[in-house]
């Protein structure tokens, strides 16, 4: 079911949040700042006024509170989409912006975007095999006559980072494969990939299985490396 519903105007709504700060403590709890926060906002609020918790409930208030944590380096993105389920030559900048709100029909890629956004989320956490992110229905409209592809562009550090992956699904395949894999960081090329040939900051060259992402298997010894930081930022 939706999370807010008004009959009048005929609008349902789902509210997702992305949460990028939850970790485990040296007691093994789960701590999330963010839901710790909002919990807390919500609390005051309805001691302050008991008609607040009644309206809550009947899903007919929104409430946009600053809740002072940090976010604004992890949603300081640029995203680019095309030809991935109903999202076709689809752009969503967040540069400069605290929150982005998501308005839409059911159908109308709502969800699509965050499952992009778990895409990679995936592939910081370390998943490569390609048949465990993308198959054939992923393509828009079933149509693997077309690839895919997925451009993340963000800034850390001061530095400029764009990730971006073409896919293909090759006529009497069974499974999707990279046609081409980058990562820049400013006018470096960190790794470049076209097939399985694949060349590391210009002077490692190796063949990668083609349904395999090259990005989770290529490591760094040093947790300064542009490479570790942009994996560790997409987790």
């Amino acid at each position: 079911p939706p999370d807010f519903y008004n009959n009048k105007f005929k609008l349902m709504m789902d509210v997702m949040r992305i949460d990028d700060h939850t970790f485990v403590d040296k007691n093994g709890k789960v701590i999330n700042r963010h839901n710790e926060r909002e919990s807390q906002i919500t609390k005051q609020l309805i001691d302050k006024n008991k008609a607040i918790k009644e309206i809550a409930e009947a899903g007919n208030l929104f409430i946009n509170p600053y809740c002072g944590l940090e976010g604004h380096d992890d949603h300081n993105y640029k995203l680019y989409v095309d030809n991935f389920k109903c999202l076709q030559k689809f752009e969503l900048n967040l540069k400069d912006l605290n929150s982005a709100f998501l308005l839409g029909k059911n159908g109308s890629g709502k969800s699509t975007v965050f499952e992009v956004i778990e895409f990679f989320q995936k592939i910081g956490h370390g998943t490569t095999n390609l048949q465990d992110l993308i198959d054939e229905n992923s393509f828009s409209f079933s149509d693997v006559n077309k690839s895919i592809s997925f451009e993340l562009e963000i800034e850390i550090n001061k530095k400029t980072f764009i990730y971006s992956l073409i896919i293909e699904f090759p006529k009497n395949f069974n499974a999707a494969r990279i046609k081409k894999e980058t990562l820049r960081v400013d006018k470096e090329t960190l790794l470049k990939r076209e097939g399985g040939q694949t060349t590391y900051k210009n002077n490692a060259h190796f063949l990668l299985d083609w349904h395999h992402i090259g990005l989770p298997l290529v490591s760094a010894q040093s947790s300064n490396d542009p490479i570790v930081i942009f994996k560790d930022w997409l987790k």
